[in-house]
């Protein structure tokens, strides 16, 4: 039966079957960017697939309906077991996704959880144990999926337990216990969820907890199972190894607990088609963990780690896929927050699995890990497990000691005393592996190709010792790079002691306070930020190219330290919108800062910038130099985004003008050899003050320091001594008839600067070699702009704060040197736009990496609050690049968007540039063929769908017009 009705969306997803879905909001604001690709783009498409229809606004953020049934392993109909009947499960499993290799971190229910909802393993995290006994997550402010995707404007609830301390971190919108254990009102659980489901406006992230399959195992309950198992029907679960008239019954009963769970499913299902929900929801089903039959829950056994996981949303995924990767439920918050468009978390360990939904084929993790701690005091057998395409290794932390969870197990299925003469009849291979249960080795190994239920341990055998050694070099790795406490002894002979001091006098104290978070995890420390800003720097350097002219070694060196995007664009190729734009998040179609005279904060007097954040945060924040566009008379610098700001100095002149620069006579067009000293720079006083708050101790309290370097802005004054490197500097690749093919809207934009290479070529004509002075004196101010940027990473790493500092350099915008008979920025080409852009960050970033995705500086405030493990902000036009960070090759489904002026943009992909301009004329550069933009491709008809699809990316009709004007002057200067 078929549970959705045919309706306008589901013809056009047949149509669409090639668009891709977008993984950004742009809902709010349809004047923002829109966040589809197209198939055929030449971006990499990261999104599931999903209908873009042209003319349409972005698809709505997905609502996500996470189901999770309790103590059950992978028992239903579409997994193989031949007893069971769960036809629900089954159509819901054809339609979407069934992964056969998924795990959860611990084999209980609220360790579980707490790794579902926060993407860590319980030893990260810090629930080890049951919430019932105790035991907790070691801070209530852990990032959650509750917390992130509330923050982006869902509504959020709980349909059943949390069961994970303190609840207070998960904010939620609603929350309905519905009893205890003993009452499976599966009818209930489904009318709540509708209910909660129609009333909710946005998208909503609704989890519902079914109490099947936990104990006690009830048969059957207002009438579910219809045709309840009796012992006969069934066989036990392969991995007790044992079977008494006991056993099979409550296994029997177990099953009709599952068969209870799909009826309440079918129900869940017609709930959220009858609220109108069914198109854009995705859902996701689960087992918390295996069943709580012998050896099971409460091991780090298959029967207690390996769980269902089915993901289905119609039409948006790639149905009827059965995936065999190893997945496991710290992948959940990664794919949840990619999905609903919010930024990721740093330091996650999981991994998104929306290529898997979609049917992709990406490299995939080859390696799987799972823990135990204790449940409660009652069975507490630490231990860490790594498993790979076919064997499993365990490690046991408290070898050689009788493990409490064995009497504690299996008093739920034998009298006392019962189970030693069972096991006497048992063949050997099932006595073994209950003796190994009872009191382990250092090391179990299993072959779970031969040896599915782990009866069978090959560690002592020689054969299998490269194996052996292999797992345990892999376990070794994981738990150092997931800080397992549990390396330090003293650890875990203190949680040891934790554990026996709840025992006295044989009872056990459940209520007593658990210490291991104040010793498992010292705080870990903040990241700072070293957050260098570079004005009009292009791209003719050696950062980019080792063959460039102008050299910047200390670029280069900062750059092997960490990622650098060689395709990175600013926002806006003038100061004040480029500048508005990266240090608030915000465009310029959507905050109105288009020009130089725009008071950015007059256009924005409630927007939070960068600093501002940081500050909320509880960092020291301190800059110096050009960060904000300010002029000389600081007019729109910002004094509440830093506790202290050293303004940059007033630019001081030679005597007499060093060339007979254009533009009627402005001493700001000037260039030459000048200050005669260093020290005379305003770079060098910005670098200094820098130099001092790095050296300076802060008594715990973490940096974010603002270093804006002003060159090699004009006027192009440098010391003599950055001079002499560039007597013979070439001259930037020209040609004459380059403005033969641009269309008005150029002619326009470019109207207030166009005297600059007129006025250049000129002079060159009265003073020969005065073109090439010019040039080389930029190059000698991006040197000495390199030269500060390296004192100040002198510093850095004097300070002992370079493994503890994230450093990011960026440009304001590019700067043309003649290319397309232009001089200045106040463009949409390539050298306006394109801009050094270097994110390191400890623990993240590879050193010496390169990213060649398209991104622009819109992604600076959504990556900068990720990295540091800031609260997102949804209202940000950019997407994080910590993917790309981690990944430089990983997929990515956007191109670089900037903006000049009211109403021009353009849009850069890997391959293109298309500019459209206020009036309609458009360009087109194909940079696999023309990387100098010399042929304007727009009026070809072969590339009009081409355009016609990077134009998709442009701000929409209703981009705010210009805001906050300091007078009604020229937006552009």
């Amino acid at each position: 039966m078929r549970r959705i009705k045919q309706g306008p969306f589901v013809p056009a997803l047949g149509a669409m079957a090639g668009a891709c879905m977008a993984t950004m909001l742009v809902a709010a604001d349809p004047g923002r960017i829109g966040s589809f690709c197209e198939a055929g783009s030449d971006i990499a498409c990261a999104a599931p697939c999903m209908e873009a229809v042209p003319g349409k606004r972005a698809p709505r953020r997905p609502n996500i309906l996470l189901i999770t049934s309790e103590d059950n392993g992978a028992h239903l109909g579409c997994y193989g077991d031949p007893h069971v009947r769960t036809p629900h499960l089954d159509e819901l499993a054809g339609e979407g996704v069934r992964f056969a290799n998924a795990y959860v971190t611990q084999a209980g229910c609220s360790q579980s959880r707490a790794s579902i909802f926060t993407g860590l393993y319980p030893h990260q995290n810090g629930q080890i144990g049951l919430a019932t006994h105790g035991l907790r997550m070691y801070r209530g402010d852990t990032p959650n999926i509750f917390s992130e995707l509330k923050r982006a404007g869902y509504t959020t609830g709980i349909i059943g337990k949390i069961h994970v301390n303190p609840e207070s971190a998960f904010p939620l919108d609603y929350h309905d216990r519905l009893g205890g254990f003993s009452h499976r009102d599966v009818a209930k659980e489904a009318q709540r969820a509708r209910t909660f489901m129609r009333k909710a406006e946005g998208p909503f992230l609704l989890m519902v907890n079914y109490k099947d399959a936990h104990r006690p195992f009830i048969q059957q309950q207002k009438g579910r199972p219809l045709r309840p198992l009796e012992p006969a029907d069934i066989d036990v679960l392969p991995q007790a190894g044992l079977d008494t008239p006991n056993l099979r019954k409550q296994t029997a009963d177990y099953y009709n607990c599952m068969m209870r769970l799909d009826d309440g499913i079918g129900m869940l299902m017609k709930a959220v088609n009858d609220a109108g929900k069914w198109e854009n929801t995705l859902i996701v089903y689960l087992g918390d963990h295996g069943a709580d039959i012998l050896r099971g829950k409460r091991t780090s056994y298959e029967g207690g780690v390996k769980i269902p996981l089915i993901a289905s949303w119609p039409g948006r995924i790639k149905g009827g896929q059965v995936r065999d990767e190893l997945v496991s439920t710290i992948d959940l918050m990664p794919t949840f927050l990619e999905l609903a468009g919010v930024a990721g978390r740093p330091g996650l360990p999981g991994r998104s699995l929306a290529p898997l939904l979609r049917g992709d084929s990406p490299a995939w993790r080859t390696h799987l890990f799972t823990e135990y701690h204790l449940h409660s005091g009652h069975n507490y057998y630490p231990q860490r497990t790594v498993r790979d395409g076919r064997y499993k290794l365990i490690h046991n932390l408290l070898a050689g000691e009788l493990n409490p969870g064995y009497a504690f197990t299996n008093d739920r299925f034998f009298e006392e005393g019962e189970i030693e003469g069972v096991l006497d009849k048992a063949p050997p291979h099932v006595r073994a592996a209950y003796a190994r249960l009872r009191i382990a080795p250092p090391y179990e190994l299993y072959d779970l190709e031969n040896d599915p239920w782990e009866f069978h341990d090959l560690a002592a055998d020689p054969a299998y010792g490269d194996i052996l050694k292999g797992l345990k070099d892999e376990l070794a790795t994981w738990r150092k790079r997931t800080k397992d406490p549990l390396l330090d002894p003293a650890n875990l002979s203190r949680l040891t002691d934790e554990v026996a001091a709840r025992w006295k006098g044989g009872s056990y104290r459940k209520n007593m306070q658990w210490n291991y978070p104040e010793y498992f995890h010292a705080a870990p420390r903040r990241l700072n930020v070293l957050f260098i800003a570079v004005d009009d720097m292009n791209d003719w350097t050696t950062v980019f190219d080792k063959d460039h002219p102008i050299k910047t070694p200390h670029l280069e060196r900062l750059a092997k330290r960490g990622t650098f995007f060689t395709r990175a664009y600013c926002v806006s190729a003038a100061c004040n919108p480029s500048r508005a734009a990266t240090l608030t998040g915000l465009r310029p179609a959507t905050s109105g800062v288009y020009g130089n005279k725009s008071d950015w904060r007059g256009a924005m007097p409630e927007r939070r910038t960068i600093m501002q954040r940081f500050m909320d945060a509880g960092y020291d924040v301190r800059g110096a130099g050009k960060i904000f566009h300010h002029h000389w008379n600081g007019a729109f610098h910002d004094e509440a985004s830093f506790h202290e700001f050293q303004h940059m100095r007033q630019q001081k002149y030679p005597p007499e003008k060093l060339n007979a620069a254009p533009r009627y006579g402005s001493r700001n067009t000037d260039w030459g050899a000048w200050p005669p000293r260093e020290e005379e720079s305003i770079d060098f006083h910005t670098a200094e003050y820098c130099i001092k708050e790095l050296s300076r101790p802060r008594g715990g309290k973490p940096l974010f320091l603002a270093c804006g370097i002003f060159k090699p802005h004009s006027p192009f004054f440098a010391p003599a001594a950055c001079h002499a490197a560039y007597r013979a500097i070439d001259l930037p690749p020209r040609r004459d008839d380059d403005w033969d093919d641009l269309p008005a809207g150029a002619a326009d934009l470019l109207r207030d600067t166009k005297w600059f290479w007129r006025g250049m070529m000129e002079l060159e004509e009265k003073q020969p070699g005065s073109y090439r002075e010019f040039i080389r004196s930029y190059a000698a101010c991006t040197a000495f702009a390199d030269a500060q940027i390296g004192r100040v990473l002198d510093a850095l790493d004097r300070s002992g704060r370079r493994d503890n500092t994230i450093v990011v350099l960026w440009s304001d915008h590019g700067f043309h040197l003649g290319e397309k008979d232009h001089i200045e920025k106040f463009a949409l080409w390539e050298k306006t736009n394109h801009i050094p852009f270097v994110v390191a960050a400890p623990g993240v970033t590879t050193p010496g990496t390169r990213c060649a995705r398209p991104v622009d500086l819109s992604v600076l405030y959504p990556t900068l609050l990720e990295l540091c493990g800031l609260p997102a902000d949804p209202q940000c036009d950019g997407r994080s690049v910590v993917p790309l960070l981690r990944d430089p090759k990983a997929a990515w489904d956007r191109p670089a968007v900037m903006t000049y002026g009211y109403k021009n943009h353009a849009v850069r992909s890997e391959r293109w540039r298309y500019i459209r301009y206020a009036d309609g004329s458009e360009e087109l550069y194909d940079h696999h063929q023309d990387p100098h933009e010399w042929t304007n491709l727009a009026s070809n008809p072969d590339h009009r769908e081409t355009m016609d699809r990077l134009g998709k990316w442009l701000p929409g009709t209703n981009a705010r017009p210009c805001a906050g004007l300091k007078n009604p002057g020229s937006t552009r200067r």
